[in-house]
């Protein structure tokens, strides 16, 4: 399983996203309530003598919601800031996403706050950044 589909996985248990509302991989639908995970080029690692590393990526989230209506805008605006506060919760309790044999997750956490990305005739782009935090056994 990659890193990705199990942020994708991980962030199902909130409830506040639908199975039937699938997280795409680096690919935004034109519904207009779709949702995308792209992994970002930045990444952090530290090499242990032992030949583990402990490593941290970074992934987009992306949601395209309806936004005609202020009323929209601040349901929009809700539903992201509870889902940043959940990743945050998440990771206080230490329910993480669960990697594959080689990689255990030890935090995550949002690195950048959600806004809006880009707004279209009916509909607003919005994003924040998931900082994940492994490590990587040899």
């Amino acid at each position: 399983m990659t890193i990705s589909q199990a942020i994708k996985q991980w962030l199902y248990k909130n409830g506040t996203i639908e199975i039937d509302e699938r997280i795409n991989t680096e690919k935004l639908d034109a519904n207009a309530i779709a949702y995308s995970l792209s992994k970002t080029p930045q990444s952090q690692a530290k090499s242990f003598i032992g030949g583990s590393e402990l490593r941290t990526e970074y992934y987009m989230f992306f949601a395209r919601q309806s936004s005609q209506l202020e009323a929209e805008r601040i349901s929009n605006d809700e539903f992201l800031e509870n889902l940043e506060n959940w990743v945050w919760q998440k990771n206080k309790e230490h329910d993480l996403p669960i990697l594959d044999k080689k990689r255990k997750c030890t935090k995550v956490g949002i690195s950048s706050s959600y806004y809006l990305y880009s707004t279209e005739e009916e509909e607003g782009i919005y994003t924040f950044t998931i900082e994940i935090e492994y490590i990587k056994e040899e």
